[in-house]
């Protein structure tokens, strides 16, 4: 147990690990190719090296994204409809779609993002989902989003923190509504939107 709990001993041992293999894979081998096995079947998971203003698609292999994605392996196929929001590049979706053969939806605002995104899903011949160039919010229509330069994993609605480091382009973004996204009976979820989740 304590090796998945922040800031211990067995957690920073792991991480460190894990920081190693990311930098062999992304620095040695630029497609940065990974495979996770299933009934011992390989399956290779493509996610090449993008950079996101002075962070990169390095950066999602750390050991938190590990224990979430690790959860699609382990769920026993009992998801069929998955979607992921707030996607970036669709490291958890793409894991999911090729593990499990299911749906997956990807909702992702950022025009630049969204277009890298789907890069990647064809990359890995992903068979069913859709994609989506929208932010998930209380309502539908048009609002300003926040594209933070330096870290665009961290880019979110205007408004959503109060705290924005670094320079910022303000563009306005697509927004579906939580409940028109319910009514698609998603039986797993997975949220990562700066902040709006409290929306």
């Amino acid at each position: 147990l304590s090796a998945h709990i922040p800031n211990s001993s067995k957690f920073d041992l792991l991480s460190s690990y894990i920081q190693e293999i990311s930098e062999d894979l992304f620095f040695k081998k630029k497609l940065a190719t990974f495979t996770i096995t299933k009934n011992e079947k390989k399956i290779n998971i493509h996610f090449p090296y993008k950079k996101l203003g002075q962070i990169s698609s390095k950066d999602f292999f750390n050991l938190n994204e590990l224990i979430f994605t690790s959860y699609y392996t382990f769920s026993k196929n009992i998801y069929d409809k998955f979607a992921d929001i707030g996607a970036c590049l669709g490291f958890h979706g793409i894991i999911f779609s090729k593990y499990n053969q299911k749906n997956v939806d990807f909702f992702e605002p950022d025009p630049q993002t969204f277009q890298i995104l789907n890069e990647y899903i064809k990359l890995n011949d992903l068979k069913d989902y859709e994609s989506y160039n929208k932010a998930v919010y209380f309502k539908e229509g048009q609002i300003s989003f926040n594209r933070l330069d330096e870290n665009n994993t961290g880019s979110h609605i205007a408004g959503s923190k109060e705290n924005v480091y670094g320079s910022v382009s303000v563009i306005k973004v697509d927004t579906l509504s939580f409940d028109t996204l319910l009514k698609k009976k998603y039986n797993l979820i997975k949220m990562d939107i700066e902040g709006s989740e409290l929306d």
